[in-house]
C-alpha cells in the first residue's frame, strides 16, 4: 500500500480554466507522493502509478467553495464518473461541516488550499496544510466592493421572491446599492460567466432578462468572499442575562433604522440552533459609526473592551440597512444572506449554525 501523511506548507496555484480541478489534483500529488509514484493527466483525469506497476485513476469533480451545501449539490453527479475512475472532490477550501460530510460518505477530496483526503485502491493520501495567513479571496469572479453588493441583492431577491423570478433590472440594482449601472452591468456580466446567471430575449433595453441559474454556488462563492473582507468593527461589554430583552431596550436607545443585527443573535431569531448567543453582532450606520459611536455605546450602557466583549458593533455598508425587514415581529435583522456569510467567520460553531439557516430558510 502506498500510504502518505503530510504536512505541507504550501497553498496551490490553481489555473482559472476547465482543467482547473485536474491540475490541482495532480499537483498536490506530485508534491506529495514526489518520486514514490508516478502522476500523470490523462483525458480529464489525474492517473497515479505505483512502483509495482498497479495504476489508479481518479476523477476530479468540482464542489465549488466547499461548504457543505455545495458537496450535497455535487453527489447526484458522481453516479457520472466513468466505471473504474475513483471520483475526488475539489473545492477551494474544504469547511469542517464539508469534511465530516465527505467523510460520512467516504468520499476523496482536495481542496486548493493543500487539503487532502485521498483513498483508492493502494493509494491512501491525507494532507494538512496549515491554517492560513489572513484570508485569501476565492479564485473565479474579481470581488470587488460593487460586485459583492450585487450579489448579495441578487442574492437576497432570490430568497424574497424565488429563483425562478427575473434578476432586477441593472438600473434598479444601482439605485438600490448606490452606484451606476456600467458597474452593476459589469458585475452581471461576470455572474454570467461564471454560469450563476443566464440572459435571454433582447440583448439590451426593457426585452432583456437575466435569471439566476445556480444560485448556490453564487451563495457559496460570495459569501466564502466576505470571510475575506476587512471589517470595521468595536467589541463592548455590558451585562447581558437576556440576550432578546437587551437587544429590545436598545430599540429604544438607538434611532430607528440606523441599525441592524446580524451573526449569532439574528439567526436565533430566524433559524434557531445555537444553545446561547455569545456574542450581538449589530450593523451600524456608517455616518453614525463614525460620528456617534462614543455617545451611542454610552446610552447603551456598552463599555469598549479589547477583548472578551458581548457586543460586536459593525459599520454597515451603505446599502446594507436598507434592505432590513423591519415587520415589526422581531428586531430589525439583516437578510438571510447577509446573516449567513457573517456566521461563517465565527468558526466551527458558527458553520454549523450558518448551515442550519442555509438550509431552512435559505432553501440553496
Amino acid at each position: 500500500m502506498l500510504c502518505i501523511t503530510s504536512l505541507t506548507s504550501t497553498v496551490n496555484n490553481v489555473l482559472p480554466d476547465n482543467k482547473r480541478h485536474v491540475v490541482t489534483v495532480r499537483r498536490l500529488l506530485e508534491r506529495t507522493l514526489g518520486s514514490r509514484a508516478s502522476v500523470t493527466e490523462a483525458a480529464g483525469r489525474v492517473e497515479v502509478r505505483a512502483p509495482d506497476g498497479s495504476l489508479v485513476r481518479l476523477f476530479p469533480v468540482g464542489a465549488g467553495a466547499g461548504y457543505p451545501q455545495d458537496v450535497r449539490r455535487t453527489l447526484p453527479l458522481l453516479g457520472d464518473v466513468p466505471a473504474g475512475d475513483v471520483a475526488v472532490l475539489v473545492a477551494r477550501r474544504a469547511s469542517p461541516g464539508a469534511r465530516t460530510l465527505l467523510d460520512e460518505h467516504r468520499l476523496s477530496w482536495v481542496d486548493e488550499a493543500g487539503n487532502a483526503r485521498v483513498a483508492a485502491g493502494p493509494l491512501t493520501v491525507a494532507v494538512d496544510a496549515p491554517p492560513p495567513v489572513g484570508r485569501s479571496a476565492p479564485e473565479g469572479v474579481r470581488w470587488t466592493d460593487a460586485s459583492g453588493a450585487v450579489a448579495e441583492l441578487v442574492l437576497g431577491d432570490a430568497v424574497r421572491i424565488g429563483t425562478d423570478s427575473p434578476v432586477d433590472a441593472g438600473s434598479s440594482l444601482a439605485r438600490r446599492i448606490g452606484t451606476t449601472p456600467p458597474v452593476v452591468t459589469r458585475a452581471l456580466q461576470g455572474f454570467d460567466a461564471e454560469g450563476w446567471c443566464r440572459r435571454s430575449g433582447a440583448a439590451r433595453g426593457p426585452g432583456a432578462v437575466r435569471h439566476i441559474t445556480d444560485p448556490g454556488a453564487m451563495l457559496s462563492a460570495w459569501a466564502a468572499w466576505c470571510t475575506t473582507r476587512r471589517r470595521t468593527s468595536t467589541l463592548a461589554h455590558t451585562l447581558m442575562p437576556d440576550v432578546d430583552a437587551w437587544i429590545q431596550g436598545l430599540e429604544a436607545q438607538w434611532p430607528a433604522g440606523r441599525w441592524a443585527v446580524t451573526g449569532e443573535a439574528a439567526a436565533a431569531h430566524r433559524a434557531p440552533f445555537l444553545s446561547r448567543v455569545t456574542i450581538v453582532d449589530i450593523y451600524l450606520a456608517p455616518d453614525a459609526y463614525d460620528e456617534h459611536l462614543d455617545d451611542l455605546l454610552d446610552a447603551a450602557r456598552l463599555r469598549p473592551v479589547d477583548a472578551g466583549g458581548r457586543v460586536r458593533v459593525l459599520r454597515a455598508d451603505p446599502y446594507v440597512l436598507r434592505l432590513v425587514d423591519r415587520d415589526g415581529s422581531a428586531p430589525p435583522l439583516v437578510p438571510d444572506v447577509r446573516v449567513y456569510a457573517d456566521l461563517l467567520r465565527t468558526g466551527v460553531r458558527g458553520e454549523e449554525a450558518a448551515t442550519e439557516l442555509r438550509d431552512r430558510r435559505i432553501g440553496f
